[in-house]
């Protein structure tokens, strides 16, 4: 979605039952608005973490 440019989660509205969605999300059934925000809310510091590896990576590699 945020490729899209739909960065709210309101968005997630117009593809909750979306079978591609779902395996993305790794749901069996449609996630509101506010359950996609306390998926993401709960999964915050991994995604951190991860993004703080990716550019680490991608900075020594750069060098």
């Amino acid at each position: 979605m945020l490729t899209l440019g739909k960065s709210d989660f309101e968005a997630a509205e117009g593809v909750r039952k979306d079978p591609f969605f779902l395996s993305c999300m790794g749901s069996k059934r449609g996630l509101s608005a506010a359950r996609l925000r306390q998926r993401m809310d709960a999964s915050a510091m991994d995604y951190a973490r991860a993004l703080d590896r990716a550019n680490l990576t991608f900075l020594q590699q750069a060098a």
